[in-house]
């Protein structure tokens, strides 16, 4: 049997990358004795799509990476 649990960690926020601005939040999982954490930033187009980036990591070093590569994404119209 596989025991997972998810926590919310905090409230929604709203961030901007590079002029654009995402919805944010954090989360906490644990699947058997693995402790991942995620956060999932998610975007609106002006036609009525949903983008949705989720990173997921295991320490601040991945974490860092990660949120480096959302910081080098350039969106266009």
């Amino acid at each position: 049997q596989l025991n997972a649990t998810v926590s919310v960690n905090g409230e929604c926020r709203e961030v901007v990358f590079n002029g654009r601005t995402f919805g944010m939040h954090e989360l906490g999982m644990t699947i058997s004795s693995i402790v991942t954490h995620q956060i999932q930033y998610n975007y609106f187009t002006d036609d009525g799509y949903v983008l949705t980036f989720t990173l997921t990591y295991f320490n601040n070093d991945q974490k860092k990476i990660l949120e480096d590569v959302m910081r080098s994404l350039t969106f266009f119209n």
